[in-house]
């Protein structure tokens, strides 16, 4: 739904929503056309010039509004509002180990009063540490340029830096050395040379550092740990071997006994032969000894024939 009013200049197109939202504003208000008389001609383009006016001023106070607010936050990170922001978050970091809390992040957003939220304080921040880190290793790697940090990353690496703690000798590491004041010959005459006297001058420096050992120390850890693993590795190749060796052996055995096996049956196979041809032997030697009784006893009874037909001869000749 569109409503349009008309002005001597140029119409008034509102939609649907910003017309509900000059209703809520209080610009506008609409009156039921039964409720109220018809109006004259002259009274509707007043109300309609009267609406139109209060519309426009509505609109140029949410424009001005708008604006302002626009004014208020600034659109991007500048370079002294980053460095401000450093200042504010990288000491209460130091000092705060809850960092990455809400609460933290929208106390440095009201400490900085820029119109940023903490959400953006905290993605800046870290956003920011993030690139300087990757630099700083980039640079710390053997063969690599020197870090190109930007101006706020340089003043981030600054402020870490002074807040690290000095390196400090202590006292039971630093040696003094009594040497003599080598006196400059063509600054002084030579009453103040001779009156000059020689005071001993404490030069500290570190003591060469040993080798740690024992079993304290790091190096004796990483020995005991190096030589554990080296045990336990011969064990494991030790026992890798002889299982491999007890593999081997289970393999011969088994061919072993395989050998056996077909050798019994060879054995068996020759014994069985021997007894059959035993036997075939011993039954031609009984045919043969058979064969022998059948023609000795065909020859005797030839001879008993032949006798008892000598004999009838002999008797019918008598």
């Amino acid at each position: 739904m569109n409503l349009q009013v008309n002005k001597p200049s140029q119409p008034l197109i509102l939609s649907k929503e910003q017309l509900q939202q000059m209703i809520q504003l209080g610009s506008m208000r609409i009156i039921s056309k039964s409720a109220a008389p018809e109006p004259s001609s002259a009274a509707s383009s007043s109300t309609a010039l009267s609406s139109t006016a209060s519309s426009s001023t509505a609109l140029s106070s949410t424009a001005s509004s708008s604006t302002a607010s626009s004014t208020s936050k600034p659109q991007f990170w500048s370079d002294s509002l980053t460095k401000r922001l450093l200042d504010i978050a990288v000491p209460k970091r130091s000092m705060n180990r809850k960092s990455k809390d809400p609460k933290f992040w929208s106390e440095v957003a009201a400490e900085l009063d820029s119109g940023m939220n903490g959400i953006q304080c905290r993605n800046k921040y870290f956003n920011l540490n993030k690139s300087r880190t990757q630099k700083k290793a980039t640079a710390g790697s053997s063969g690599s340029a020197p870090a190109n940090y930007t101006a706020c990353e340089r003043h981030m690496e600054d402020l870490m830096w002074a807040l690290k703690d000095p390196l400090e000798i202590p006292d039971e590491d630093t040696a003094h050395i009594s040497s003599p004041l080598n006196a400059s010959t063509h600054d002084t005459p030579n009453d103040e040379m001779t009156q000059t006297p020689q005071t001993p001058v404490c030069t500290p420096y570190r003591k060469k550092v040993r080798q740690p050992h024992g079993s304290g120390s790091r190096q004796a850890a990483v020995r005991s740990t190096l030589q554990s693993q080296w045990i336990s590795f011969l064990k494991r190749s030790d026992e890798r071997q002889k299982s491999r060796l007890d593999k081997e052996e289970k393999k011969w055995a088994l061919i072993e006994e395989q050998l056996n096996i077909k050798r019994d049956k060879v054995n068996t196979e020759k014994e069985r032969l021997k007894f059959e041809k035993s036997k075939y032997e011993h039954k031609k030697l009984r045919e043969k000894r058979k064969e022998e009784q059948m023609r000795r006893l065909i020859e005797i009874e030839e001879e008993r024939l032949k006798i008892l037909h000598d004999m009838r001869i002999a008797s019918d000749s008598c």
